[in-house]
């Protein structure tokens, strides 16, 4: 099986320390979805991609709903990354979403994707 580029996601693909998450919210523009997230974004010169992930105990008590909703949105960004500009995103979850919302949370991230390709790109690229 030949895979072009490989999905998975390393180390410094993360935005993981305090200086990275700050220099987002300096330089950061800010995309609101109808119900469940905002995104921050920062459109720069560097080679990658990366994305931070922010789901406070206000959004659930419970680790396990934070752990679902943080594995959704990795897994989505991990599959259309290659269809944002290069820099670096923050996803903040609002409100809280199950398995049943999972189709309206995906649907939100395609229309933060055409937004961004418009944006940058003046076009919708997929």
């Amino acid at each position: 099986m030949l895979v072009s580029q490989s999905l998975s996601l390393k180390k410094s693909d993360k935005l993981l320390n305090k200086s990275d998450f700050s220099e987002v919210f300096k330089y950061k523009k800010t995309f609101n979805t109808e119900k469940n997230l905002r995104i921050f974004y920062y459109i720069n010169n560097q080679n990658q991609q990366r994305f931070g992930l922010i789901v406070s105990k206000r959004v659930s008590k419970k680790a396990v709903d934070r752990n679902y909703m943080k594995r959704l949105i990795r897994e989505w960004f991990r599959y259309n990354r290659s269809y944002l500009p290069r820099g670096d995103y923050i996803f903040c979850v609002k409100n809280q979403f199950s398995h049943q919302n999972f189709y309206e949370v995906n649907r939100e991230l395609d229309h933060f994707k055409s937004h961004i390709q418009k944006k940058f790109y003046g076009r919708y690229t997929h």
